[in-house]
């Protein structure tokens, strides 16, 4: 560490300690305030920064200047009033940073400070090193282990720890450089008790711990709506709200704001801007990752207890509370505290349970004990905000209301029970079901990848031996998952998709795709993810389940400080066992220990080290990896899977081909001169073919599947367009022939770029056999206007779907009579026939050749003659064409649907 910093602060300035080039701009705020301190006592391990510190502010009487390492440093206990560490602990190590925080929480005297910030996750600054020594580690990890951190103080039996009085974002930072990861804490040092509900030693752990656990905040989400976790959600959030005449521009403060629903509300509906404080550090860390995906820099979100955190006065418009001063025990000081912070006219809305004026049964005497509740009736809440100094106070009972709300939210509750009750393991094999083929798992889990949130650019799709099991594997370089994400992926009930805005929309909306797919591929599975800070580990296991005769699902997750184990593993020649050195990333949870015993007594990985080794397996800084073993067999005990026709490829056994054909001709969907296509039963055929327009590019056993847009892969092709009668939105309709063998045919529906049904017989191709009536058309189409089915392999059967067949085959028939029978076509179809013998050469034409840039996945257009062969690799720098020549050109633009037409005259309207 010391070699490093030697080497990057040769200048000893500003800009080289904090690795930015506007650390002045900064900083500059900030003196003024340290030195206005009695007494400031300055620490550095260089010997350069502070003598250039001394240079600069020796001339004040009230500061001091020492060059130490602060893991050795020492002072008298009790001997400090505040403690300022700025960006030093993401360089200690684990081991050293809980020395350091046990240290101030000694030194600090009862009722002290201590303030730190810390850049989270990744660094802040912009002047990039080769060898950076950073533990970047999640706020998570840093609040978790201030909160749980305590000491003995004077007297026998008085311990002391640190609540949390405030974390939140650097706000400088996210104006100056939109970078909301650097974090700061202010920690006060108070006497422990077990007064709190449930003996938990603050009443934040009982918050945290029991009322607002990650999961159950989930589940009330569910409950009272997006957002919300608290009864009335969204309905009573706009009712109260608009009685504010909130104006653009004004300040909000949202006490209790819980998972920032109210809050994104006022910013977007009214333009205003928004403090939101919550004890709960679970619902706050919650709250900042939405707040990120919102992009909505306006809505701030501060870990606080508004007893203690302090503002200025005239400091906000509005301040806002939806129950939560219930907590709080003398809430005419919180009240006086509003005033204090409102602007003169400023106002304030409190909605909070209160207590009739009947006096109390023992059972609700003992149940509001329980909670810790602080109770009063509304005209005693009155008294005590206008005693606080407001006027024109209205205290108004709305029990009646709520019974109504309530209602309505039990009703919501009983539709969507089965998602609230704990799921039996044998629903793990149940769920996977719905797969009636391998393939259409697998394409579960490629979705997955390329979904909003994660966007791999690629995944690699493999099956190796792994202590002595077959495993399928999974990899790929998206964005990974924190701890929070990988739960809500590996649980029931969960799901964030279906409510996004992305420019790009998840596939599914059901969220149960990888529990499905995975659980049909395979009975066990390993999930190990990363996300630049934090690296996790999962396992969803029937095998495990059955050993410990558990009677419900449960998901061992175990979170690791992926730049500690960077850094603890360059120092392994220090160490006797590797395993001693990981051991200092994991992230101690409640049950992060627990779970790392059950994944290394109950799968196939047995140590730390082979933890670790997955995740270094992951190439990329973010990522996936997916291992599943006990690979499903069918019920003769075979494989379901052939790996060893084709070593690069996955395919069906010939016996289940031959299963697939009989049942196909059975049904009339094939007839009896046609072969199978091989899109059912080569993973790479289908996976070739399984996105509209692929964004993802997918290796299957080491080979890369050439990605084709199957709408420009045809020949003659022609387009119509589709008006449904239930919808206003007109929906292309490609129509071609089928270069590569005229026996596939049909339509090619698609939902959302992803394939749903293929070779879909429409219009004269339901005709019987023999007649040759559309045979080599394929049909292409985007049906986001249906629904899919659970598995993503067929539409819902309803009349809106039948409606579209019937209208398809409508225009199928027209191309056909229009377009194909006629004489040119005719001998064109002729030639068709005659390359039967060769049916991988495609057919002569003149459209261009589409081709995806390898590194920003753009499809381009090139002239057909301009590559002999097309060229497996390609990116945009190749392109022929200047305009397109780049990455940062867009694609080339479709049609927009008010624009569509058909391409080719026709005799009669159609649908």
């Amino acid at each position: 560490m010391t070699e490093f910093w030697k080497e990057h602060s040769k200048d000893a300035t500003v800009e080289e300690m904090m690795l930015d080039s506007r650390a002045k701009e900064l900083t500059q705020q900030e003196l003024p305030e340290i030195l206005s301190a009695a007494h400031v006592t300055a620490v550095d391990f260089m010997e350069s920064f502070v003598e250039r510190n001394r240079q600069d502010n020796g001339h004040h009487d009230n500061a001091a200047f020492i060059q130490a390492d602060v893991t050795k440093l020492d002072f008298p206990k009790n001997s400090i009033d505040f403690i300022f560490s700025n960006w030093l602990l993401m360089y200690l190590s684990d081991m050293e940073l809980k020395c350091f925080i046990e240290k101030t929480l000694g030194w600090l005297r009862p009722g002290g400070f201590l303030f730190f910030r810390e850049s989270c996750n990744h660094r802040s600054g912009d002047s990039k090193r080769d060898f950076n020594p950073t533990c970047y580690r999640t706020e998570a990890e840093y609040s978790h282990l201030v909160s749980s951190m305590q000491v003995e103080g004077p007297d026998e039996g008085l311990e002391f720890g640190f609540d949390i009085v405030m974390k939140k974002k650097v706000q400088t930072y996210v104006e100056m450089k939109n970078n909301p990861n650097q974090i700061c804490w202010l920690l006060e040092k108070v006497s422990r008790s077990s007064n709190t509900p449930n003996g938990f030693c603050t009443f934040q752990q009982f918050l945290d711990n029991q009322q607002y656990t990650s999961r159950g905040i989930l589940r009330y989400e569910k409950m009272f709506g997006a957002g919300y976790v608290s009864t009335g959600g969204p309905s009573t959030t706009k009712e109260f709200v608009d009685l504010l005449n909130l104006k653009p521009g004004q300040k909000v403060l949202d006490v209790g704001c819980g998972i920032g629903g109210g809050d994104f509300y006022m910013a977007k509906t009214f333009g205003v801007e928004v403090l939101g404080l919550d004890l709960s550090d679970n619902m706050v860390d919650i709250a900042m990752e939405r707040a990120i995906a919102e992009k909505l820099p306006s809505v701030l979100f501060e870990v606080a207890d508004a007893t203690k955190r302090a503002f200025s006065e005239g400091s906000f418009d509005v301040i806002y509370s939806r129950d939560t001063i219930l907590h709080i025990d003398d809430k005419l000081a919180l009240f006086k505290r509003f005033h204090s912070w409102l602007k003169p006219g400023g106002k304030l809305l409190i909605s909070d349970y209160c207590c009739g004026e009947k006096p109390w049964t023992p059972v609700f005497e003992a149940y509001v004990k329980q909670r810790g509740y602080v109770l009063y009736t509304p005209s005693q809440y009155g008294k005590f905000i206008q005693e606080a100094g407001f006027c024109n106070v209205r205290a108004e009972d709305r029990t009646d209301q709520f019974i109504q709300v309530i209602k309505t939210e039990l009703q919501r509750a009983e539709a969507i029970k089965d998602e609230f009750i704990e799921m039996s393991p044998s629903f793990l094999h149940s769920n996977s079901t719905s797969h009636i083929w391998p393939f259409s798992a697998v394409a579960e889990l490629v979705d997955n990848a390329l979904d909003p949130g994660v966007s791999a650019k690629q995944i690699w799709i493999d099956v190796v031996e792994e202590a002595g099991h077959l495993c399928l594997t999974f990899v790929d370089n998206g964005s990974g998952m924190t701890p929070n994400k990988l739960h809500k992926m590996l649980s029931f009930g969960f799901t964030d998709k279906g409510s996004g805005k992305a420019s790009q929309q998840a596939i599914g909306l059901y969220g149960n795709g990888f529990k499905s797919g995975s659980m049909r591929l395979g009975r066990d599975a390993l999930i190990f993810t990363k996300n630049g800070g934090c690296q996790t580990v999962g396992m969803l296991s029937q095998t495990f389940l059955e050993n410990i005769k558990a009677q419900a699902v449960i998901v061992p997750i175990v979170p690791f400080n992926q730049q500690t184990n960077i850094l603890l593993k360059k120092m392994r020649k220090d160490f006797r066992s590797l395993d001693a050195v990981l051991l200092q990333s994991l992230l101690v949870t409640e049950d992060s220990e627990a779970s790392l015993a059950a994944i290394l007594k109950h799968s196939i990985v047995s140590s730390q080290e082979q933890i670790h080794a997955h995740f270094d397996s992951i190439l990329s800084k973010k990522g996936t990896k997916i291992l599943i073993w006990n690979i499903c067999r069918d019920k003769d005990g075979r494989l379901e899977i052939d790996f060893d026709t084709d070593v690069s490829d996955f395919r069906l056994p010939e016996i289940h081909i031959e299963e697939l054909k009989k049942g196909l001709r059975g049904s009339g969907s094939l007839r009896a001169e046609q072969n199978i296509p091989d899109t059912h039963y080569s993973l790479r055929a289908y996976l070739s073919v399984l996105y509209l327009k692929p964004r993802i590019q997918i290796i299957v056993r080491g080979k890369k599947i050439i990605a084709i847009l199957v709408s420009k892969s045809l020949t003659h092709i022609e387009h119509d367009v589709y008006k449904p009668n239930f919808s206003k939105e007109k929906v292309k309709v490609t129509f071609g022939l089928n270069p590569k063998n005229k026996y596939h045919y049909g339509i090619l529906m698609y939902h959302k770029n992803r394939l749903i049904k293929a070779y879909e017989k429409v219009g004269c191709q339901l005709k019987a056999s023999g007649q040759r009536a559309g045979v080599g058309v394929i049909g292409i189409i985007e049906c986001d206007f249906l629904r899919p089915a659970h598995n993503k392999q067929d539409f819902v059967y309803t009349k809106e779907y039948r409606l579209t067949l019937g209208a398809l085959g409508l225009k199928l028939n027209d191309y056909w009579q229009e377009v194909t029978k006629k004489r040119a076509r005719e001998r064109e179809f002729q030639a068709l026939d005659s390359r039967e013998e060769n049916k991988d050469e495609p057919a002569a034409d003149d459209g261009p050749v589409w081709l995806q840039c390898e590194e920003c996945l753009k499809w381009r257009s090139v002239p057909a003659k301009h590559y002999d062969v097309a060229p497996e690799s390609w990116d945009c720098s190749r392109n022929p064409n200047p305009r397109y020549r780049r990455c940062s050109a867009p694609e080339e633009a479709e049609e927009s649907g008010e624009l569509l037409t058909p391409s080719y005259q026709k005799n009669q309207k159609k649908q």
